[in-house]
């Protein structure tokens, strides 16, 4: 069975592996990606924080970066390719990304039954998908172990 606990750690798995992958990474190294047509950390951690913010919402918890400030980063935007204007520094979304584990685990852990169970509507690639809450978190734990990996490949390229 899936649990809460369970969720959070898997989370807190990606976590760990985008906090090492990008501890050292500087704005200008996150702005490195592997192919013209891919993305770059920066991008991707940012496209992580939007998720984040959701899933925040969802429990009821506050976000750790304004929506404003992520929103170069939607699902769906043009990959970053440099310096340009509109970014959020680096070091800004690796912080609100890491900030937004203890609030998910706090959010997760006060989850009840009834509020796991509920569905949410949400846009996707080809239109709008409705979930239980738990499925969103299973949608979007997929959603950030994917980004993960490519995070780790991108570290890879400022060694």
């Amino acid at each position: 069975m899936i649990t809460n606990a369970f969720l959070s750690s898997m989370f807190a798995r990606n976590i760990a592996m985008i906090s090492e992958s990008t501890v050292h990474m500087s704005h200008a190294q996150s702005l490195l990606a592997p192919h013209p047509k891919a993305n770059c950390a920066h991008w991707l951690v940012g496209h992580l924080c939007v998720y984040r913010n959701r899933l925040l919402r969802l429990l009821g918890q506050p976000q750790t970066i304004p929506d404003e400030a992520v929103k170069r980063y939607v699902r769906d935007s043009a990959p970053v390719h440099g310096d340009e204007p509109g970014l959020t520094p680096f070091d800004v979304l690796r912080s609100a990304l890491l900030a937004s584990q203890p609030l998910l685990v706090t959010g997760l852990s006060g989850l009840t039954t009834e509020q796991s169970s509920a569905p949410r509507t949400y846009p996707v690639a080809t239109g709008e998908l409705t979930l239980s809450v738990d499925e969103w978190f299973l949608f979007f734990m997929r959603h950030e172990a994917f980004h993960t990996g490519q995070i780790e490949l991108c570290a890879e390229l400022v060694k």
